[in-house]
Order: structure tokens, then C-alpha cells, then sequence
């Protein structure tokens, strides 16, 4: 789920896999609720990719992921100065 929609379906949903809130902006209802895994952030970009990775049990990609991210954005620090 991303931001602030609503879900008719969550427990069914919840039956279902894994279920991620993405956004500051989710309604608490769903972002407090101790079943899924809440993604903090506004707006949400790729540091969103790691925790979800880790949650679905791909650890090492996840790690792999996370290291090429900071290399990009390290990059892009770079070439903006």
C-alpha cells in the first residue's frame, strides 16, 4: 500500500503475504498495525528497496543493492559539486 488509500480487502490481503505500508502519509490504522512492515518516508525512493528485500528473506541481495545505491548517490554528489 502507498500513502494514504484505503484497503478494503487488508485482511484478506494479510492472509496473502508479506504486506508493506510505504509512506509517511499511510493512514496509521494500517502503518501501526503490528502485521505489515511500514516504510517510513515522503516521498518514498529507493531506500525502500533493502527493507523490503530483507523482509522477503534476500538478505544478501538486499545488502548488494544497498551498496550500489550509496555508490550512485555518492556519484551524483560528484558530479553535481
Amino acid at each position: 500500500m502507498l500513502g494514504s488509500a484505503e484497503d478494503p480487502d487488508f485482511e484478506a490481503h494479510l492472509k496473502e503475504g508479506r504486506y508493506f505500508v510505504l509512506d509517511d502519509a499511510a493512514l496509521d490504522k494500517y502503518k501501526r498495525d503490528p502485521r505489515v512492515v511500514f516504510i517510513p518516508g515522503s516521498p518514498i525512493g529507493n531506500e525502500m528497496m533493502p527493507v523490503i528485500m530483507r523482509e522477503l528473506g534476500v538478505d544478501v541481495p538486499a545488502k548488494a543493492v544497498e551498496t550500489l545505491m550509496k555508490a550512485w548517490e555518492g556519484f551524483k554528489a560528484k558530479l553535481a559539486a
